[in-house]
């Protein structure tokens, strides 16, 4: 189950970097679909299949958050990098390994708390 919510913020992240919130609905559709059809292909309880398929939920959602922010903090606008900023590329690349690592261990405890 920790695979599926590593993987599961992974994805979450790379989302968050490229797309808006609105491509969460069709991808969280799709690896829920794919999570219940692997439970129940393996025979797993419908308890089980269900705490999967929370796992992944969640742990997409907080990878997403997690993306946002670093997003947010590197290029500073939802829509990419702003045409003229006022930071160099040496000032952006040290905020973004910053705010990775930070945005890195909160996730990482996150998803340790939910797989608890």
């Amino acid at each position: 189950m920790l695979a599926l919510a590593l993987l599961g913020a992974l994805l979450g992240g790379v989302i968050a970097l490229r797309f808006r919130v609105f491509a969460l609905i069709p991808v969280i559709s799709l690896v829920l679909a794919i999570v219940a059809t692997g439970g129940v292909l393996r025979g797993e309880g419908a308890w089980s299949i269900v705490q999967s398929m929370a796992m992944v939920w969640i742990s997409i959602q907080v990878g997403y958050l997690c993306g946002a922010i670093l997003r947010s903090a590197s290029w500073g606008s939802p829509g990419g990098r702003p045409e003229s900023s006022e930071r160099s590329r040496e000032e952006q690349r040290t905020l973004m390994v910053a705010v990775g690592g930070i945005v890195l261990a909160i996730g990482w405890v996150i998803i340790r708390w939910l797989a608890a």
